[in-house]
């Protein structure tokens, strides 16, 4: 039984001998972006070719292969690409520092998640604790429900009626949302008004079918 080495977890010189199995030449020049986001080999092919070849990442794949009339081609082809890989990084880390950073969900606070397929199904979730910056404690809880018509009506949450298990999730910072599964999401609801201690919420409406 033979086991693959995912490129992950190789050294560096383990991946650039994986890569360099990919072609035969005489390398000139190695080009690495920060942070292991690309790596370009220039090389001369055995026909004597000015070639290059690129890598995303910490793949083993290439990302292209091509061979250039002149060394100006080459170097404007690699640096437009290598730019592009760093562009996009770039707004990777910032999506990613933007959903790290700290959530002002609190306990008590009322989420409402939407979604379905020919039909829309609302849920709701209580928050019961907060767990440091960027997690919560949700439960779901019932929701009073009323009918306006076929198959349809309108409902508003019942916080403090817990219908579920606690769920333990991250909760995107830049959003104050919850991602509960690929197709759902769960977003913080705003009461309209106190009365008595009690909060008004707004009314979502639902859809079935038969």
């Amino acid at each position: 039984m033979t086991t693959t080495t995912h490129p992950a977890s190789m050294t560096t010189e383990k991946r650039d001998q994986a890569r360099r199995a990919q072609f035969t030449g005489t390398v000139t020049n190695v080009i690495r972006g920060a942070g292991d986001a690309f790596a370009i080999f220039h090389y001369t092919n055995t026909a004597g070719k000015l070639c290059a070849i690129a890598f995303y990442g910490k793949a083993i794949k290439p990302a292209f292969r091509y061979s250039f009339r002149s060394e100006e081609l080459r170097t404007e082809h690699c640096n437009d690409w290598a730019g592009g890989v760093m562009r996009m990084q770039e707004r990777t880390n910032e999506r990613r520092a933007q959903r790290n950073q700290p959530h002002t969900l609190t306990v008590g606070d009322v989420l409402m998640s939407m979604w379905g397929y020919e039909q829309t199904n609302v849920d709701y979730y209580e928050v019961t604790a907060r767990h440091g910056r960027t997690q919560v404690t949700l439960r779901p809880i019932a929701a009073r429900r009323e009918a306006t018509g076929g198959m349809q009506g309108d409902c508003t949450p019942l916080p403090g009626k817990f219908t579920g298990e606690p769920i333990r999730c991250k909760v995107d910072g830049s959003s104050n949302t919850v991602r509960l599964s690929s197709f759902q999401r769960a977003s913080k609801i705003e009461p309209l008004t106190e009365v008595d201690g009690l909060r008004v919420w707004p009314v979502d409406h639902w859809t079935a079918y038969a």
